[in-house]
């Protein structure tokens, strides 16, 4: 069971893409070395790749392409752990699916895209007023 248990690293996020999340690991314990997992739902997935940065002695490249297979309706977290210590080091949380509207993060995403039609709507009244004038 994942945990917030002290872990003697710090991953942090540098980007997703492609269906391939990205980070970068650092040591907080000089000559620690990684043993991450990723977890959904509490089943072990694939691992992630870790790959050690030239030059940076305990900072590590790592990646973890999504499976496409674990994807489904709603919101799903994927967990990114230290395996020594089953301590999390990141969360991935996914939505998909057509039933987002019943999500608070959906029902955001459609609130801002009926403000942006308003915002158009008041912008093109303005111009046809001040046009009037």
């Amino acid at each position: 069971m994942p945990s917030d248990t002290p872990t003697a690293f710090e991953l942090e996020k540098t980007g997703f893409a492609g269906g391939i999340w990205q980070g970068r690991l650092t040591a907080t314990n000089p000559g620690a070395e990684p043993a991450l997992a990723v977890l959904l739902d509490g089943t072990r997935l694939s691992d992630p790749e870790v790959t050690a940065l030239p030059g940076q002695p305990g900072v590590w490249e790592v990646r973890w392409p999504l499976p496409a297979t674990v994807l489904r309706d709603g919101t799903s977290v994927f967990l990114i752990i230290d395996s020594a210590t089953e301590a999390v080091l990141a969360r991935l949380p996914i939505l998909a699916g057509g039933d987002l509207a019943d999500d608070l993060r959906g029902e955001v995403a459609l609130l801002r895209a009926e403000l942006d039609q308003l915002r158009g709507a008041f912008q093109a009244e303005a111009r046809a007023r001040a046009a009037e004038d």
